[in-house]
């Protein structure tokens, strides 16, 4: 917290649904409707937004080792490589629609919750 004391970030994304800290600190994230930024956390710099999203989006979290990011938005869950900023997959629902991202603590499975089912992705 002594990064950031009484700190306000803005961004335009409209109102912020979810943030999420990377496991190494160095990356902050907020999820919001119009999108999501990618703040520097150690220069409270914005670093940029995920490409090609707008948005709205409820959730941000990243994998345990800090390799992935899942968002969940209007189109799914949407897997990222934050280092690059490159989205490396969306996933689908066919029954409803998926959110709620989860990894395993070893980053290996990711559970997404799709109605009355969780989906276990390797």
């Amino acid at each position: 917290m002594s990064r950031f004391p009484h700190a306000s970030l803005r961004s335009d994304i409209g109102l912020v649904e979810a943030v999420a800290f990377s496991p190494d600190g160095r990356l902050l994230v907020a999820a919001g409707e119009m999108g999501i930024h990618v703040w520097d956390a150690a220069r409270a710099w914005l670093g940029g937004q995920l490409p090609d999203e707008d948005g709205p989006f409820q959730s941000a979290v990243f994998s345990p080792d800090g390799r992935l990011l899942a968002t969940n938005g209007e189109d799914g869950i949407q897997l990222w490589d934050p280092a690059t900023r490159v989205r490396l997959a969306t996933l689908r629902s066919k029954s409803s629609p998926a959110h709620s991202p989860a990894f395993s603590p070893d980053s290996s499975v990711l559970a997404v919750a799709t109605g009355d089912e969780v989906l276990l992705i390797a």
